[in-house]
């Protein structure tokens, strides 16, 4: 893991499309470690091919390992940060798994896991997953949309303001979650309900975050429980294909 760190900041090792490459993940680390080799390509100004012949230069088989290995280093720099920090601002930390545990303990009910269960069987049958968000919904839909990448493929993130286009080609076979801070709703989602689109919502204010069907609004503490929420979805979609429920749904 250390070596392709160094050399990821030894830039007179690779070519000078590779440089790009490079350059773009060290300043962008953050995003780069969830991006496709297609966006990240796009936003390095380089062939797609270019990031994919990167990452082998790395060591790694394929771009997928490439990312694999950037979002570990990105979990463990946010670890090493929480760690670093000082004892009233850890206590914010436990406050703050405090309040997302008690939050899971007093929605996750019947209600909850039916609906839940609803989100993943849709998930994985849908011919597309378009996944929106803007803000910091909008890094959680880059992260739903890496873990989903995954376990199947079709999956996309998008911006809200740049989703207009998605829900024009989206099938009725198709899917799009739209991760947002608030109640409300986009026209061209509205829209795309009217014509009976797959559009679901997963609502995340400051501390609430909740799951949006066509028949149930439900809530669970903010950020930290969507990012659990989005691992979660991932672990039941590998329990379902492993156990051949698709093949039922």
């Amino acid at each position: 893991m250390e070596n392709f760190l160094t050399e990821l900041g030894d830039l007179d090792s690779f070519s000078k499309r590779q440089k790009k490459v490079a350059e773009y993940i060290c300043e962008n680390f953050d995003t780069a470690a969830f991006m496709t080799a297609e966006r990240l390509a796009e936003a390095a100004d380089v062939s797609e091919s270019t990031v994919i012949r990167f990452a082998s230069e790395l060591g790694f088989e394929s771009f997928s390992g490439l990312r694999r290995a950037l979002q570990s280093v990105l979990r463990r720099r946010i670890v090493d940060r929480e760690l670093d920090r000082e004892t009233a601002e850890a206590s914010v930390l436990q406050r703050t798994l405090a309040r997302t545990r008690q939050s899971f303990s007093e929605t996750v009910n019947a209600e909850f896991e039916s609906a839940f269960g609803e989100l993943c069987c849709k998930v994985l049958a849908a011919d597309n997953v378009y996944i929106t968000g803007r803000g910091k919904t909008y890094a959680l839909a880059m992260y739903a949309a890496a873990s989903l990448q995954e376990l199947r493929t079709g999956v996309m993130a998008l911006h809200t303001a740049d989703a207009a286009w998605a829900v024009r080609k989206l099938g009725l076979d198709d899917l799009l979650i739209d991760l947002r801070v608030d109640e409300g709703e986009e026209e061209c989602f509205s829209s795309a309900r009217e014509r009976g689109a797959r559009v679901e919502q997963l609502i995340i204010g400051e501390f609430s975050a909740g799951v949006h069907t066509n028949e149930t609004r439900l809530r669970l503490g903010g950020a930290p429980a969507a990012v659990m929420l989005i691992d979660a979805i991932c672990s039941r979609l590998v329990e379902i294909t492993n156990s051949g429920e698709k093949n039922d749904t």
